[in-house]
């Protein structure tokens, strides 16, 4: 019975360091499975601050909408020309605030998609952590302890093999993320209404002065 226990415990000391070897690999994997784990909420950050710019653009487009019409005060060709280009200012201000809700939409998309990758790898490391306190108890027992060996051994190579294949899968993450940028870079490019990437004019084009009293002809007059 001793020598059966001695020889037991000579097995395990010999297993050791197979145990160790198999759990820095499993840690080096996940090392490389987490390294952006604080992405996903990064991105939550991001879509949340877009969502407010969006707020202000809406804003200031229910601003001009409301302050902005002067149609029955005045008349004439600079008139024409002021509602022109009140026009194009709310052509800017709504694809402003369609971009908004595009980089918003964009960045929660990115956030998922990542986020799922770590609640995965997360799950992954809890069953694991959970099978492997159970196969260390048995280690702490003579009786069990060749078993707990075992269990700790397979256990290991498991779920390297598991971890593997979610960074594996990364690279699938990581096409979603650069088909959302693609994306991202395309609803920048020229929206409508922001012609050149640039904001339009909000004044009208040269006309001549304001005065409806002077004798001279005018552009605008105020309505009658």
């Amino acid at each position: 019975g001793v020598l059966g226990i001695t020889g037991t415990l000579i097995d395990i000391e010999g297993k050791r360091d197979q145990i160790l070897a198999g759990l820095d690999e499993l840690l080096d994997t996940l090392k490389q499975a987490v390294e952006g784990i604080a992405a996903p909420y990064t991105f939550i950050h991001y879509a949340a601050e877009w969502q407010q710019v969006g707020g202000k653009v809406r804003e200031a487009r229910n601003a001009t909408f409301d302050q902005g019409d002067l149609t029955g005060y005045w008349e004439g060709t600079a008139a024409e020309r002021y509602s022109a280009a009140r026009g194009k200012q709310d052509t800017a201000l709504a694809a402003a605030d369609d971009l908004c809700t595009k980089v918003h939409d964009g960045l929660l998309t990115l956030s998922e998609s990542g986020r799922q990758f770590y609640v995965d790898t997360g799950t992954a490391v809890i069953a694991f952590l959970s099978k492997f306190g159970a196969a260390l108890t048995k280690i702490g027992t003579v009786v069990e302890a060749p078993f707990g060996v075992s269990d700790a051994i397979d256990l290991i190579a498991d779920h390297i093999v598991t971890v593997s294949d979610l960074v594996f899968n990364v690279t699938n993450l990581v096409a979603d993320q650069l088909i959302v940028y693609h994306e991202l870079v395309n609803a920048a490019n020229e929206p409508n209404g922001l012609p050149g990437n640039k904001w339009p004019k909000a004044t009208a084009d040269a006309y001549s002065d304001a005065s409806a009293t002077d004798g001279t002809p005018s552009s605008w007059q105020v309505s009658e």
